[in-house]
């Protein structure tokens, strides 16, 4: 068995894989196409790519109802990563 999924490579992959598919596995994440498409697989049936999707969609919409939007469009250039009140990464 390989090494675990960490939840920034899922939220890579949820964030890059249509686009580029599964070759960001050696490049990026340094695992194979293979193991990417696995996960990539997995990630739709638990329901987990959806909810990454629906969280970015809510990001998006607590900026523009809080006025913080301005030029933000979401790009998809890294995935969303937040912090609690206390700065740690939830």
């Amino acid at each position: 068995m390989g090494k675990r999924y960490t939840v920034q490579e899922d939220e890579f992959i949820c964030a890059f894989f249509d686009v580029v598919g599964a070759m960001i596995g050696p490049h990026d994440l340094g695992r194979t196409e293979a193991s990417v498409r696995r996960r990539a697989n997995h990630l739709r049936k638990s329901g987990a790519w959806q909810a990454y999707k629906r969280r970015e969609v809510a990001d998006y919409e607590f900026r523009e109802r809080a006025g913080h939007l301005g030029s933000f469009t979401p790009d998809h250039s890294e995935p969303t990563t937040y912090r609690t009140v206390t700065g740690r990464v939830g």
